[in-house]
């Protein structure tokens, strides 16, 4: 997606109030200094035409988030948002990448609920594997990586075991990955997916061995850790995330080392991958200037 220019502004102008009110609307932009002018950009033509024609019928609309009583602010806001000349956020396909994943991660729910045999699970679990009477027999990832099987380091993330598992994980994905996608662009968002994927489907067979785990929880806890890192080292980049879903995340990461969740669910969960992610994500924050944004690859 690409950035468009929506206004240009004198360079002693407060952006300030504008930009937090862009933020709650999750609307991700930016503002750059050109000749002396300050010059203000949005992701997403729709979104910019549409801010485009509020300046055009209100060239001070921008100096009314300045006002300090937060409740002007929200009526403001209300009174914009209501009149329909502002979006709300960004379009479903704005985001087409972390709605396939979401998706695919449903058909991989669908999967685990029809497929009683498991024949066909097992061609998109880590292991390929054998179900004997009540007993499971795995078979080496060294084996499948040499008979060509790659797939297995990335499909473990597509299936999800039970309604609670996709539910969860899903809603968080919306939540993370359009705060990511529509700033890198597809190809470096899915890059940084895959890798994410990769590190930590490897963390949890490295550290469990054989075993059936998948979920997108490790992207997750990656993701967030990509997002955390550049909030705190590249502030301004991406839409924020709350401080308080960054602490909660973690402390559900602790309880769930810790055995406690496993009281309330069936099943292992996979800690190894959620570290892995986490631990992955946070190291691409710090990525070298190819998986930046564009706007960190024109300062650079």
């Amino acid at each position: 997606m690409d950035w468009f220019q929506v206004a240009e502004f004198s360079g002693s102008e407060d952006l300030s109030g504008l930009s937090r009110f862009l933020h709650q609307q999750e609307i991700p932009h930016r503002v750059t200094e050109e000749g002396g002018a300050l010059c203000l950009w949005v992701l997403g033509e729709a979104i910019a035409y549409k801010l485009k024609q509020q300046f055009l019928q209100d060239p001070q609309w921008h100096r009314q988030f300045n006002q300090s009583h937060p409740q002007v602010q929200e009526n403001i806001a209300a009174d914009t948002l209501a009149s329909g000349s502002l979006a709300l956020g960004l379009n479903v396909v704005n985001f087409p990448i972390t709605c396939c994943l979401i998706f695919l991660g449903a058909l991989g729910a669908l999967l685990i609920e029809f497929d009683q045999g498991y024949q066909w699970v097992s061609l998109l679990t880590a292991q390929h594997f054998v179900i004997v009477g009540e007993r499971v027999g795995f078979y080496s990832l060294e084996a499948a990586l040499a008979d060509g099987q790659v797939w297995r380091l990335w499909t473990p993330m597509f299936l999800h075991f039970g309604l609670f598992h996709i539910l969860f994980n899903g809603l968080w994905m919306w939540e993370f990955g359009r705060r990511i996608e529509p700033v890198l662009g597809g190809w470096r968002y899915l890059l940084v997916v895959m890798l994410i994927s990769l590190l930590s489907n490897l963390a949890q067979y490295i550290w469990q061995g054989p075993s059936l785990f998948g979920g997108l929880s490790g992207v997750l806890y990656g993701l967030l850790g990509y997002i955390w890192m550049r909030q705190r080292f590249y502030p301004g980049q991406l839409v924020p995330l709350p401080p308080a879903i960054i602490g909660f995340m973690l402390v559900w990461l602790v309880l769930c080392m810790t055995g406690a969740v496993g009281f309330f669910i069936d099943g292992q969960i996979a800690n190894a991958a959620h570290l892995g992610g986490l631990l992955s994500g946070m190291l691409l924050g710090f990525a070298p200037i190819w998986l930046k944004s564009p706007e960190e690859r024109n300062n650079a």
